[in-house]
């Protein structure tokens, strides 16, 4: 089975709409899809009636932001991926519309930011990069900066401006790991970190952490990722082994010309997808 766990949609900063995503995992002959758009399920009913009609099989989800250490500028960055989750979930519903009220009201901020830097520009230009997007994100924000023919690409508007710790100061409410972890699970999912050590964070998640979040109930991490050096790969692997925890890969799609990830680039192995459904059985029995 070729199965990918991780791929975004126009539902946040994809580039296809959900039912040409779902279409076009099948013409390539992926067989399970998991759609985890970022802080938001507005993709996932489009998305599984398009698995239906093609016959292929879809696991809902998202991509939920979060924050390690003490909130504030001194935290980190995480992303935790929810499998399975009740999209009516009281809990977890209200802190999505938190997270994506954050988003927005940031823009202000950066945009003044970034006129400080000498490259201004207007909010229509963000949104119209959005379109259907259920919330902005900073790849919007990478876009429009290419349309005005700043930077190249997003790469290098990341690199260069929107990077985690660079010249923009990109505060916005996000739960902790921890609570991620715990909304996901209270709403019957399992959770699994995405790409623990991309973008420089090999260099402050460790192992005690990481075993603190097991232990609330992570599900897995997202080791076979295209942001994953071979070495991180097998020190992932060795920390999953050691607390119990699955291992999946994906390939973190985002559209073409977005990402460099190509749909289906990484693998879950079937295995490791069928514990997980009956982890999501098991969930679902107890609420």
């Amino acid at each position: 089975m070729w199965i990918d766990l991780h791929v975004h949609s126009t539902a946040s900063d994809g580039t296809d709409r959900p039912e040409r995503l779902v279409q076009s995992a099948q013409a390539l002959g992926l067989d399970v899809i998991a759609l985890t758009d970022h802080d938001s399920f507005a993709g996932l009913a489009e998305a599984g009636e398009a698995a239906v009609a093609v016959g292929l099989e879809f696991l809902p989800g998202l991509e939920l932001s979060a924050h390690w250490g003490p909130a504030g500028p001194d935290s980190h960055p995480v992303h935790i991926l929810g499998y399975g989750c009740r999209v009516d979930d009281p809990g977890l519903t209200a802190e999505l519309e938190r997270v994506r009220r954050g988003r927005q009201e940031r823009w202000p901020r950066l945009l003044a930011q970034l006129a400080g830097l000498g490259l201004p520009l207007d909010p229509a230009e963000v949104t119209a990069q959005a379109a259907a997007a259920d919330a902005i994100g900073r790849p919007h924000l990478a876009d429009a900066m290419v349309a005005r023919g700043y930077v190249a690409d997003r790469d290098q508007a990341f690199a260069r401006y929107l990077r985690d710790g660079g010249p923009l100061q990109d505060e916005r409410h996000t739960p902790s790991a921890a609570e991620a972890v715990d909304l996901i699970r209270a709403a019957g999912g399992c959770a699994v970190m995405a790409h623990p050590f991309a973008r420089g964070a090999e260099a402050w998640i460790g192992l005690d952490w990481l075993t603190e979040l097991a232990q609330r109930g992570l599900f897995g991490l997202e080791v076979d990722h295209v942001d994953h050096s071979p070495d991180q790969r097998r020190r992932l692997r060795r920390w999953a082994d050691r607390l119990g925890l699955a291992v999946t890969g994906s390939s973190d799609y985002h559209g073409r010309g977005k990402s460099g990830h190509p749909l289906g680039v990484e693998r879950t192995d079937p295995a490791v997808y069928a514990v997980l459904r009956q982890r999501l059985a098991e969930q679902k029995g107890r609420l």
